[in-house]
């Protein structure tokens, strides 16, 4: 453990400092070390902070030893104190916990999981009639946090969970161990990061959440632009706004590979190759708008891109939301096929998915298939 100064050791079972009082220096202190068991040497020099080291040369790892030290410390050492709390991105956001009981390693029958550190105590509120029991359980990781199907676990069970980085936590051993640097180093379990790239929140509905996905990654903008964006002059990306891509008609698209839309409004770039007519395989958009009214058909559409089919032929691409495909009738069919709009359906379910894929142009387009 090259450079790393044990501060925490075992002595009669319990969880030890070179600076309690009743224990002897050098090797007659009787302590062990948490890591590996081994029997250790308390230094109380001059020079150096005091701390305990290993007798000889050992192949103790410091993060296995730093790991097992902070679990021990939180479950043991955090007794009759109180943790300040950051709000809670999802449960009631309780200011403090005042801690009772811990222990460690607990197996919960019921998720089949085994938690590092459970405390048992009251939950502290602004006002004290809000203060209730409860548990607030601490997971500690040295190089790799917590997967997605452990925090999917933690939404279901909605438990409060606070993941602790024990690499900074500890750091060196240099730095005391203090509840302020275990909150500083600790955050709530309870998104994952593709979640997080949807922005979901489980008070909104599938609809909701790909439609503020869209509104955001694709720019929803009310106001036409004054000057076009697609042009053979080379333009200042930024003037393009947010959202400046493509959709792909790849054939990998099952749903919306060239079809009766696209022929019927003419929508074709020349493959010189062949000297032929030819499907474009994109649609660029620059310009958006959401809920936009036609006074062609007098119908509001859910979102509508102005852009290039193809980078050749200037068009619209119209997306309508809904739970299945076919939810539309007959009668919005011919009238999209009258006005000859490039209509897709998104399955906002299928698009979704349970949230832990990222959205993408790509799954946007997977998951929706021409109106005709």
């Amino acid at each position: 453990m090259s450079g790393l100064l044990i501060q925490h050791a075992r002595w009669q079972g319990a969880l030890v400092t070179p600076d309690d009082t009743w224990l002897e220096g050098g090797a007659k202190c009787g302590c062990i070390c948490i890591g590996c068991d081994e029997p250790l040497v308390l230094r109380r020099g001059e020079k150096k902070r005091w701390h305990f080291a290993h007798r000889a040369e050992t192949s103790c790892g410091g993060e296995t030893y730093i790991h097992k030290v902070v679990k021990a410390w939180i479950a043991e050492k955090l007794i009759g104190r109180v943790i300040p709390l950051s709000s809670h991105p999802e449960l009631d956001s309780p200011q403090g916990f005042c801690v009772e009981k811990g222990w460690q390693e607990e197996h919960c029958e019921e998720t089949d999981r085994i938690y590092d550190v459970v405390l048992e105590g009251m939950f502290l509120y602004e006002k004290a009639e809000q203060e209730k029991r409860g548990r607030l359980i601490f997971e500690v990781y040295y190089s790799n946090a917590k997967d997605d199907e452990f925090k999917l676990q933690t939404q279901k069970e909605g438990s409060y969970i606070l993941e602790v980085n024990a690499k900074e936590f500890y750091g060196d051993g240099r730095e005391n161990l203090t509840v302020e640097r275990l909150v500083e180093n600790s955050e709530w379990i309870w998104f994952t990061e593709n979640q997080k790239l949807w922005e979901y929140n489980s008070s909104k509905d599938v609809r909701e959440i790909v439609r503020d996905w869209i509104a955001k990654e694709i720019w929803i903008d009310e106001e036409i632009m004054d000057e076009p964006v697609h042009s053979k002059e080379k333009q200042d990306p930024i003037r393009r706004g947010p959202f400046y891509r493509q959709f792909p008609f790849g054939e990998e698209n099952d749903h919306i590979k060239w079809g009766s839309p696209l022929r019927e409004c003419g929508f074709y770039q020349y493959n010189f190759f062949y000297q032929s007519k030819c499907p474009p395989y994109y649609f660029e958009g620059e310009k958006c708008w959401q809920n936009r009214y036609s006074h062609k058909t007098g119908r509001i559409y859910d979102i509508v891109f102005q852009g290039w089919f193809g980078g050749r032929k200037k068009g619209h691409l119209i997306f309508q939301l809904v739970d299945h495909f076919d939810a539309h009738d007959d009668d919005f069919k011919l009238q999209i096929q009258k006005a000859r709009f490039c209509v897709l359906e998104v399955d906002v379910y299928g698009f979704f998915g349970d949230g832990l894929e990222p959205p993408t142009a790509e799954r946007l387009m997977a998951n929706s298939r021409w109106i005709w």
